[in-house]
């Protein structure tokens, strides 16, 4: 065998390296092997190749060695890479659990004749581990490459670019094929002060990193001139004079910071000029912020003055300090107060009157952290609805004394009804409370019941006082009085209310009433309350003509009949009124 030959056997060779005859019987086995398959060369010389490894003979591999044994190649090579070696090799201490080789196959030529074959096997399986681990790195950093919500850029030191990701591309408007290798990105800074800040910092992030800015903003122009608000983040990649770059596009949130801006330049304009006082105060009386109209309002100056002089609102705005009190009691409970009138103190020691709205704004646990809201002088109203309410108690007692006098001249034309007007205005003046109509209705219907009769001073007196029952004729003219205390009254302003009460007293719900036969909800509900507190006192009370029936008897009658005649909810009140809650026809 040749010196060649015999040097690849060299036992200090890091490789395997073996030699078969032409019927694949080994014939050379070196020590390497010896070392990484655990064979010694008397365990394997002179034994087939194929009987050694039969595995190996009908697979791919064995073809490489039947190609080498017919000479059709003086040298017939074939890489192994990625194949679990048909030699069972040893592992070695490395961490992997199997060992991956490399091999050559080749004719074994002596004298131009193939004589056999040799192999030599490398073991590879740390370079391939790395790379794989290389190239599983590079698709993991290009996958997030991509899949980062960023545009990403890789950048020469010459700024060109030489990587970009599909955001990128879509940012600026071009393909790969237009865009990477072939554009510098620094033509797609908008402005010239932009470039130049850019310039800076690439240049100062190159001589001294820790110095440069690794973020900040600036403005892109796309391929179709379109302007983008981005967030710029560069790094040099290290032991490399790349850089990368991260564009985040900030355009909405700059519109919305734009956006925000004005605003607060509306609010901070309303805030400073509008006509009611604007407040942020603390629960225990100190002030945040407040506007001029607030501060106008207690008589200062300015919003410092007030500031300055003001500690504690409960003491020094409050004249009842029970009123701040009670003001931030239904704060706690309701969250809010709106229209919550107090009297307050100015700066020169006067006395107005404010109305506040305000709400409580909490912090996440449910805390108060401040009220806020406006607040309103109301002194000129106040004093209004005093000189108001002087008058209108005024007109009211001259209208009550008018009453009166009505009601006694209809007693007097028919003295045997006697009481029954006042009896009626007090059982229809409980009945409308009772239902819970406001304080004025309650009036109006207290009123009507006092001279709801007061048509009858046109009736002649013989007929009132007759002691038998009317004729036809007789209560034809009886059911005229309705209409004629209507007609009475009718032209008094403060008394058309009345007036229209008692016009529709003796209407009933079917429209077997009169003067106009209403029905249902035609008629109102004040005429409503007044015709059942007079059928009541009437059944219940003696007339010429009959005896007094009483007021169960009364109350049966207007019981049967709810809903037919009279309505039921009037009705109802009126029965609970004597049932359950005493009241007494007096």
């Amino acid at each position: 065998m040749s010196n060649l030959i015999e040097r690849w056997f060299n036992d200090s060779i890091n490789l395997g390296v073996f030699t078969t005859d032409k019927n694949l019987v080994i014939t050379r086995w070196n020590r390497w092997l010896e070392i990484n398959t655990n064979k010694a060369n008397h365990e394997v010389l002179g034994r087939s190749l194929f009987d050694l490894y039969p595995e190996i003979k009908n697979g791919h591999i064995g073809s490489y060695y039947r190609e080498a044994l017919d000479g059709k190649t003086s040298v017939i090579s074939q890489k192994l890479h990625g194949y679990i070696i048909p030699l069972p090799l040893k592992p070695r201490n490395t961490g992997f659990s199997h060992m991956q080789q490399s091999g050559i196959i080749s004719s074994l030529i002596e004298n131009d004749e193939v004589v056999g074959t040799i192999t030599i096997i490398e073991d590879v399986t740390c370079r391939v581990a790395s790379e794989r681990l290389l190239s599983e790195s590079e698709e993991m950093y290009r996958t997030i490459f991509e899949a980062t919500g960023t545009a990403m850029l890789i950048v020469e030191e010459d700024t060109t670019i030489s990587y970009a990701n599909e955001n990128a591309l879509r940012l600026a408007g071009y393909s790969r094929d237009e865009f990477v290798g072939k554009k510098r990105w620094t033509e797609f800074v908008a402005d010239r002060e932009d470039l130049e800040r850019m310039t800076k910092y690439h240049y100062l992030r190159r001589q001294n990193p820790d110095e440069a800015p690794k973020t900040y903003e600036f403005r892109l122009k796309n391929r179709d001139g379109r302007i983008y608000h981005v967030l710029l983040n560069a790094s040099i990649i290290p032991g490399t004079k790349r850089s990368v770059i991260s564009l985040q596009d900030i355009t909405a949130l700059k519109e919305i910071q734009k956006r925000l801006t004005q605003s607060e330049e509306r609010y901070r304009s309303i805030f400073e000029n509008a006509v009611e006082g604007i407040f942020q105060t603390t629960p225990d009386g100190k002030i945040i912020s407040i506007n001029p109209s607030f501060a106008g309002i207690f008589g200062y100056a300015s919003v410092e003055e007030m500031i300055t002089s003001v500690s504690d609102l409960s003491m020094d705005i409050y004249v009842n300090s029970e009123d701040r009190e009670r003001f931030k009691a239904l704060i706690e409970e309701k969250g809010e107060v709106k229209a919550f009138e107090v009297e307050v103190r100015k700066k020169d020691g006067s006395h107005i009157w404010v109305s506040y709205n305000v709400r409580a704004v909490r912090d996440e646990k449910g805390n108060i952290m401040f009220y806020e809201g406006t607040v309103e002088d109301i002194t000129a109203r106040k004093k209004s609805d005093m000189d108001l309410k002087d008058s209108f108690d005024r007109l009211r007692k001259t209208i009550g004394s008018i009453i009166d006098v009505i009601s006694m001249a209809v007693e007097v034309r028919d003295p045997y009804t006697a009481g029954h007007q006042k009896k009626v205005a007090n059982l229809a003046r409980s009945i409308a409370k009772q239902m819970g109509l406001p304080p004025m209705q309650v009036e109006y219907v207290r009123m009507a019941g006092a001279i709801h009769d007061l048509g009858k001073i046109s009736v002649p007196a013989e007929i009132l006082s007759m002691p038998r029952r009317l004729t036809e004729m007789e209560f034809e003219l009886v059911k005229q009085h309705p209409e004629i205390g209507y007609n009475v009254l009718k032209n008094i302003d403060d008394l058309k209310n009345v007036a229209m009460i008692i016009m529709q007293h003796h209407e009933r719900l079917d429209g077997s009433g009169y003067p106009n036969g209403l029905k249902g909800d035609e008629i109102l509900l004040e005429a409503r309350i007044l015709a059942v507190a007079d059928v009541v006192e009437a059944i219940a009370s003696h007339r010429p003509y009959r005896p007094a029936f009483g007021i169960e008897y009364a109350l049966e009658e207007i019981e049967k009949n709810a809903g037919i005649l009279y309505d039921k909810d009037v009705v109802r009140t009126c029965l609970d009124l004597f049932r359950n809650k005493g009241f007494r026809l007096e």
